[in-house]
């Protein structure tokens, strides 16, 4: 997306527009304009009572544009951090244009009233007004900031009391067997999955499955039943005599987990959390728009329901990440002559690492050579899973996203820190 305006938001979130903000505007300018018709310059009092007011005619303005974005975006739409970065320029913009028309007029007047050009008196009066109006801009992003955190706190509030009307809230331990048994389900290809047998012994109960961590997994059958009475998993009497029943995960049950996925609900690894988190609630995705939008995606993806479709998009979304990710780095360092194609990430990768050598001190240079042959495993890694594993032979599976996803998020986090 380009800049947010009044059509886009138009199209996006439907028919309302900025038409409140431009009628309020109008009538602030009303009032702007009077004051400057009617005030002279006699002395610096009355150069600063216009800077003054100027500054509070943009604070309010600001409010008003910041909360006209949330008259505008439905109330249960999530700011994703690509439509996050969209409104702060926006505002920004809007902002930057406000100094520039009052530096521009507080210029003009102040000539009319026998001032020279260039003189130190307009010098250091627009210099003034700049710095003052500018800490107004940093007040209306943090507003901003601020209103989009309570936004989404809602929204996420409010997608969780619509989802738990349909379905059933699990303890934590549960969230992770649930968890542990739609991916043991998925990691199958789909025509060779098959149901969970449960055995019963004087050692206990175990869950046994082909892709579970050596064929079985400790469990206790109230968990299990718990879960079939919220109709996530299906159990069924076993005719099998080594097995005391077996089950297999429900449509719903799916769902489930995809929310659980898609929300951060319940107890998942500390690393997996911490890296996402990352990703997700630092400025990461400023810096990064358009790596973080497309990795975002592919998350997204990843925990639908999947297929070979999906697993090469997920490649494909990946490829572009990492693609978006070196570019910012490499024009940064101004490399882009040297490496101007954005398709050769390994060359990249390479160039970025040469040029920050000396600045790494003795350790890191070899933790970075180490990350090096990490990212070029990563980067076949991400190619095999965007042709589906065709070029190996082999059919990919919930598994193999994960991997590809997961672990670009990991490069990510520890080349942005690094290269800090």
């Amino acid at each position: 997306m380009n800049k947010l305006d009044k059509q886009k938001l138009n199209k996006i979130f439907g028919t309302k527009t900025f038409d409140l903000l431009d009628k309020q505007k109008n009538e602030l300018n009303d009032q702007i304009n009077k004051f400057a018709q009617n005030n002279t310059f006699p002395s610096g009092i009355s150069i600063q009572a216009r800077i003054e007011l100027f500054k509070k005619h943009l604070k309010e303005l600001s409010e008003i544009r910041v909360d006209t974005y949330f008259e505008i975006i439905d109330k249960n739409i999530l700011i994703h951090a690509e439509l996050k970065k969209e409104i702060i320029d926006d505002l920004q913009n809007y902002i930057n244009n406000y100094i520039k028309s009052r530096s521009n007029g507080l210029n003009s007047a102040m000539l009319s009233y026998g001032h020279n050009a260039g003189s130190s008196i307009i010098t250091t009066q627009v210099a003034s007004l700049n710095s003052i109006l500018a800490s107004v801009r940093t007040f209306a992003v943090d507003y901003l900031q601020q209103k989009i955190d309570i936004h989404n706190i809602d929204t996420q509030n409010s997608i969780k009391k619509k989802f738990l009307e349909e379905f059933e809230e699990l303890e934590a331990h549960q969230n992770i067997l649930i968890s542990t048994i739609i991916e043991a389900h998925r990691s199958l290809p789909i025509g060779k999955r098959t149901e969970f047998l449960v055995t019963t012994d004087s050692s206990g109960t175990s869950m046994m499955h082909p892709s579970l961590p050596n064929n079985s997994l400790d469990v206790s059958t109230v968990d299990l039943k718990m879960l079939d009475s919220a109709e996530y998993i299906k159990i069924e009497s076993n005719v099998n005599s080594n097995a005391s029943f077996s089950f297999y995960p429900t449509s719903k049950g799916i769902k489930y987990y995809e929310y659980l996925k898609q929300n951060n609900i319940g107890t998942f690894q500390q690393i997996d959390n911490e890296v996402r988190n990352y990703l997700t609630n630092s400025n990461f995705p400023l810096i990064y728009p358009l790596a973080f939008a497309k990795w975002k995606e592919a998350n997204n993806l990843l925990w639908q329901a999947e297929n070979q479709i999906n697993c090469s998009t997920i490649g494909h979304l990946c490829r572009e990440s990492v693609q978006e990710f070196l570019d910012i780095i490499i024009s940064k360092y101004n490399l882009a002559n040297k490496y101007p194609d954005k398709a050769h990430t390994k060359n990249r990768f390479e160039g970025i690492i040469n040029y920050n050598k000396g600045t790494l001190g003795k350790t890191l240079p070899k933790f970075i050579e180490a990350i090096a042959d990490y990212w070029n495993c990563l980067i076949e890694i991400i190619q095999r899973q965007e042709h589906s594993g065709l070029k190996d032979g082999e059919e990919l599976g919930f598994e193999d996203a994960r991997r590809v996803v997961f672990h670009t998020a990991i490069l990510f986090y520890e080349v942005n820190r690094i290269m800090k």
